[in-house]
């Protein structure tokens, strides 16, 4: 098994969606007069959080482009690859992650509308009978 770039799964990618998408939900929630200062600072929190993850995805790419050039510099074989090539297989990536998180998150909604809702609060003894 090889580990990939972290924040690129699917986990990572549904909580960078979802922190994106926290302002339009909160933009509807503020028109409702629900909304408050508390709440915003936290989506602005969130939203640092997930630039912080964007911005270390980016730098590992980058990273590691370097360390290729590095190599080849100091004599290591590393593979001739036109950048039309890496960018195609770099597109190829995140179409494919982002349709399965698509599928993940469609599957997710089907499901809370055909499974029935179960009380907020139940305890052991609820569920024993």
């Amino acid at each position: 098994m090889v580990a990939g770039i972290p924040g690129t799964g699917i986990g990572g990618l549904y909580y960078l969606m979802l922190t994106f998408m926290m302002p339009i939900k909160e933009a509807y929630v503020t028109c409702q007069g629900k909304s408050s200062v508390r709440r915003w600072l936290h989506i602005a929190f969130q939203w640092f959080n997930a630039i912080g993850i964007v911005t270390s995805i980016w730098a590992t790419g980058w990273l590691l482009g370097l360390g290729f050039m590095k190599a080849k510099a100091f004599g290591y074989h590393v593979p001739e690859v036109s950048g039309q090539f890496t960018r195609m297989w770099s597109l190829a990536s995140a179409c494919m992650a982002l349709s399965i998180l698509g599928t993940v998150v469609l599957a997710v909604l089907i499901m809370s509308m055909v499974l029935p809702k179960r009380p907020a609060h139940t305890t052991l003894a609820q569920l024993d009978q």
